[in-house]
């Protein structure tokens, strides 16, 4: 796409002359919120969040996506319990960060992922916020990919941690299966999260095993308009 870049003088003067005439109306909060998205740094590469359910097979579709079986971690109980970023890397490598540490340490591929996981780090006793994997991947050439854990549920501080994490979002991939129809606090989530970034997908798995997963696609489509 050609045109100028976002740090053309001529848009800066516009985007502060709106905010100008933000203020003159008495409203000064999204004045302020625009001087800030003039002043913040370009992301590298945009990042896309796949959130859901404990069980729904989002780990298996970031799976999927990265053509790596067994990568992010899976299992019939609820198993990721920290949120995996997978950047591309042609060398392999990985990152933890800790709660109330500024920047991630460096550690061991195997490790991080164990400490993403329920069975490896119980209780989060390791003090786990944030878990950051290398992948020689052709789709993470152009994104980063996040995998969102699912345990607790959407209508617990998982959801509300994963709402949270959506500001530094370009995307969400919401992922149900075709089980049942989405269930009331899917839909809940699925309507706050539209309130904070403007692309939604919506994913069913499971749709093999399910024949009549066509009438479960028909009962979301209805439930969500």
């Amino acid at each position: 796409m050609g045109g100028h870049p976002v740090t053309d003088v001529r848009v800066d003067a516009q985007v502060r002359k709106a905010a100008d005439l933000l203020r003159a109306k008495g409203r000064p909060d999204p004045a302020d919120a625009l001087i800030r998205m003039l002043a913040a740094p370009p992301k590298a590469k945009p990042s896309v969040h796949v959130a859901g359910e404990a069980k729904v097979g989002k780990s298996s579709l970031v799976n999927a996506l990265l053509s790596r079986s067994g990568l992010s971690p899976v299992g019939a109980e609820p198993t990721t319990s920290a949120p995996i970023t997978f950047f591309f890397s042609e060398q392999p490598g990985a990152n933890v960060l800790r709660y109330g540490e500024a920047e991630p340490s460096p550690i061991a591929v195997e490790q991080a992922m164990c400490l993403a996981t329920v069975a490896g780090n119980p209780g989060n006793e390791e003090n786990i916020r944030a878990v950051s994997i290398a992948v020689d991947s052709p789709l993470l050439a152009g994104m980063n990919l996040v995998d969102t854990p699912g345990v607790g549920g959407l209508d617990s501080g998982h959801g509300a941690l994963t709402l949270q994490s959506l500001a530094d979002a370009e995307a969400l991939v919401f992922v149900t299966d075709a089980t049942a129809p989405i269930r009331a606090a899917e839909l809940d989530f699925l309507r706050r999260a539209s309130a904070r970034i403007e692309s939604v997908v919506l994913v069913i798995t499971k749709i093999d095993a399910n024949r009549g997963w066509r009438t479960i696609l028909d009962d979301d489509r209805a439930i969500i308009k």
